[in-house]
């Protein structure tokens, strides 16, 4: 794993900063500016603060986090001076068993079982979030269990049963590097512990410390973790063959449950903004001018904590029934028919350890006998219509036309939709406490106490209205699911051509479209609406929504994508040896969110809530252009080949194969929003800049350099902070926020090129055994494939905005040898 990440130099570690012209940093506690101590070189070590507890508690954070820049760097603010490699280790054994009985002329039976164990050591992946610093990778396994038994009856030629019953479980534990190779070298925070649950293991390791500008240190804020899911599944199809149609009938019946042990910021989390810290404090103190200086004179943007870490357990069960006709209508048109309905039962607690946020009543409610059981209603109404033809218009198998079309409907998933319900309030308490004008988040007091969180309502002076406690703080972000949260859908639809163009050579084109229904996204229900509030001093808390809370979101299924596309497909079977596929696809999809829990790194959210049709989009996954060819040949030599082909120069040469498979693909696009996240003053936290310029052009349009590079990939200049809230002043007007127009996923990232090669051989041992040598590479041109930019490089105002600190994996060797018997 090879990446770039940014850290201070150790002289910032020193408290020495030098800053770019026209920057001056000041002292936080009084607002004053610092005088430098030569040119515009800053010695943070002559503050009184320097040495205070909340100072030494940052600084010992960053000692113990951030590695020393390896790679040397002419800009004056530290930009991707460090180079990260680590190697990612994995061990992999799996065991399976067949069994196959017959019970008799009409019965059969058999079943199977497989069981593998999988750890491994992540350096950066995106189950422990993709940090690019020695000690913040983690350390996970995945036990996978699955068995299946399978009875088939026959009563008569024409008519055919089988039942089948699959159980699966996954158990997968993760734990955060920084557990061991930091552990109890950081004694925790000044006033803690803060996490009490007794007997928690592992959770060791530096506070998530995310510092604007800088890679972030400390381990993911989900971790440690530990699941379980267990599926269970009983199918039952019956199958009649009557004249030209082949019928079937059956039902589908699904049992998930997911228990999860998952910690939320045990260690800690802050947020370390200083343009964030600035924007809330205005002229005055409570902020240096350096997101690095903040850190290590003990200041925070935000902080959060979670004490303990209860299990969650969540469950679901789908009823599916469904028809199918296949009617082979004559000898040169067949058509498939079906009908599906299918009944997913809402998510619900089988331990009522699951609380849902009323957006009216502004309170937690949890489940139980005498408030709910299942997070959202039922939705009867999912019947899923199917059809599909194959007809052949000159009566030859020459040429065939291939239609289909159908409604598919989409499970939930317990763990990235709905987990997030059993880690909230009243089950763990974790607040987010947020920095304000005179109130300043410190490491020395990381935590403020001393009031209650909003969780309850008061009666207020108009009759029959209620409000948030007033002495309360504003810490918890809820979660509600909306109650008419209705189950997800895409329909399909598809028009082909294959035309055999030799015996062995055969064209394919399709067009191939969808539109996903009932689309699940999770909207920011707490954020000001600017466009309605006064121009002057900047929205504060007590304006949000909801006052006695941060963020509340609310999960519901209101958007819908689109997807049309060319595939396109050229297949030679096997002749003379050689086969090949030769694949191109021509796309583009577009919707309005990445989902609930899809782990996407494009698209960070939502920027206006009161506009949701501006957040339309290519989608993040979003591939224009894709090719595949992936030949496979015999290596001419050996018996019966044109050279090498008698005596022991045939024994050795024969029987080789080369295959490849070679991908082209263009690249995914990404979404700029700003380093400063509350530009606005809206509070909802995924700001986006103004658009001046083309992002995508080869050239930078302020210095003419070129663009899709390493250090600058897209057009950086194309962009401009939107203006934010002032106040009047004798020279100019009050001055309302805005959002930035920058549209949602309009950069495109780099493409993929790869070349795949094998070389392998199989030989006879004996006449039962037979081997198999293969000798891979991966990438074997070792061309660069970059990641998108990520985190800075999206962020307008960071000093690594713009540029690739990731890539995919160099070219690899890897040779097996197989016995089959």
């Amino acid at each position: 794993m090879t990446a770039q990440a940014t850290v201070p130099t150790t002289a910032m570690l020193q408290g020495q900063f030098t800053e770019p012209a026209g920057t001056i940093l000041h002292n936080p506690v009084t607002g004053a500016a610092l005088t430098p101590i030569s040119g515009n070189t800053y010695d943070l070590t002559k503050l009184p603060g320097w040495t205070s507890t909340a100072a030494q508690a940052g600084q010992l954070i960053a000692s113990l986090g951030y590695p020393a820049p390896n790679i040397t760097s002419s800009s004056i603010v530290p930009s991707n001076n460090y180079a990260f490699s680590e190697t990612r280790i994995e061990n992999m054994n799996e065991e399976s068993l067949r069994i196959d009985h017959k019970l008799s002329e009409k019965d059969s039976l058999y079943g199977s079982w497989n069981y593998f164990r999988d750890p491994a050591f992540e350096p950066s992946n995106s189950l422990c979030s993709s940090y690019v610093l020695p000690k913040f990778g983690c350390f996970t396994n995945q036990y996978s269990t699955l068995a299946n038994v399978v009875y088939d009856r026959i009563f008569k030629p024409t008519l055919l049963n089988e039942v089948r019953f699959g159980f699966d479980r996954l158990v997968q534990p993760r734990v955060q590097q920084d557990d061991t190779v930091i552990g109890s070298t950081y004694p925790g925070l000044p006033g803690g512990p803060y996490f009490t649950q007794s007997g928690y293991a592992n959770n060791l390791g530096l506070p998530n410390t995310v510092v604007t500008g800088y890679s972030t240190i400390g381990g993911a804020t989900n971790l440690p973790q530990d699941r379980w899911d267990d599926h269970y599944q009983l199918t039952d199809v019956l199958t009649w063959t009557r004249g030209p149609h082949t019928l079937k009938f059956g039902g589908d019946f699904l049992l998930v449950k997911s228990t999860n042990v998952i910690t939320s910021s045990g260690r800690g989390a802050f947020n370390v903004n200083d343009a964030n810290l600035k924007s809330v404090n205005g002229s005055v103190s409570g902020y240096t001018g350096d997101s690095m200086a903040d850190l290590l004179l003990g200041l925070a943007y935000t902080s959060s904590i979670g004490t303990s870490a209860p299990t969650v357990y969540l469950n679901y069960q789908s009823s599916d029934l469904f028809v199918q006709d296949d009617w082979k209508f004559n000898q040169y048109l067949t058509l498939n028919l079906g009908l599906r309905w299918e009944l997913d039962a809402p998510v619900y607690s089988p331990h009522n350890t699951v609380s849902n946020f009323d957006i009216s009543a502004q309170q937690f409610i949890a489940a139980g006998p005498t408030t709910f059981q299942h997070l959202y209603d039922y939705d009867y109404n999912n019947f899923a219509p199917r059809v599909g033809f194959a007809w052949q218009p000159y009566k030859k198998e020459s040429t065939v036309v291939k239609g289909s079309a159908g409604t598919f409907y989409t499970s939930p998933l317990l763990y990235n939709q709905f987990l997030s319900n059993g880690t909230q309030y009243p089950f763990r308490y974790v607040p987010t406490y947020t920095a304000s004008k005179g109130n300043d988040i410190s490491f020395g007091n990381p935590f403020p106490g001393g009031k209650p969180p909003c969780t309850t309502l008061i009666p207020t002076t108009q009759p029959g209205q209620t409000a948030p406690a007033l002495d309360c703080l504003a810490v918890l972000s809820p979660l509600g699911i909306a109650p008419h949260y209705a189950t997800p859908y895409i329909q399909e639809w598809s028009l082909g051509i294959e035309r055999e163009l030799t015996p062995s050579l055969v064209l394919e084109t399709t067009y191939f479209g969808s539109k996903g229904t009932r689309l699940p996204i999770s909207v920011n229900q707490n954020q000001v609406n600017i466009a309605n509030f006064p121009a002057g001093p900047a929205p504060v808390q007590a304006n949000r929504p909801f006052a006695g809370y941060s963020t509340v979101s609310l999960q519901n299924t209101i958007t819908n994508s689109s997807y049309q596309s060319l595939q396109t497909s050229l297949k030679q079977t096997y002749s003379h040896g050689a086969s090949f596929l030769l694949a191109y696809t021509f796309g583009k999809s577009i919707d309005a969110a990445p989902g609930v829990g899809s782990g996407s790194n494009s698209t960070p959210g939502v920027q206006n809530v009161y506009n949701l049709a501006a957040e339309r989009g290519l989608s993040d996954f979003n591939v224009a252009h894709r090719v595949v060819f992936s030949p496979v040949a015999e290596l001419p030599f050996g018996s019966n080949k044109p050279f090498f082909n008698h005596g022991f120069p045939a024994a050795v040469a024969g029987g080789w194969q080369l295959a490849s498979i070679f991908s082209w693909q263009t690249g995914r696009p990404l979404t700029v929003s700003d380093a400063a996240t509350n530009n606005s003053g809206s509070f909802g936290a995924i700001d986006r800049p103004n658009l001046i310029g083309d992002p995508n052009s080869k050239a930078d349009s302020q210095t003419g350099l070129p663009t899709h590079t390493v250090k600058e990939w897209f057009n950086v200049h194309a962009f401009a902070l939107a203006p934010a809230f002032k106040a009047a002043t004798s020279t100019s007007p009050a001055q309302q926020g805005q959002f930035g127009n920058a549209g949602r996923n309009i950069v495109t990232g780099p493409a993929f090129t790869e070349l795949d090669l094998t070389l392998s051989r199989s030989f006879p041992i004996t006449e039962r055994l037979h081997g198999q040598f293969r000798a891979e590479s991966f990438n074997l041109l070792n061309h660069p494939n970059f990641f998108n930019p990520l985190t800075q490089g999206t962020q307008f105002g960071s000093a690594a905005f713009g540029s690739i600190t990731q890539a995919n994996s160099n070219r690899e060797f890897q040779f097996g040898l197989r016995l089959a018997f």
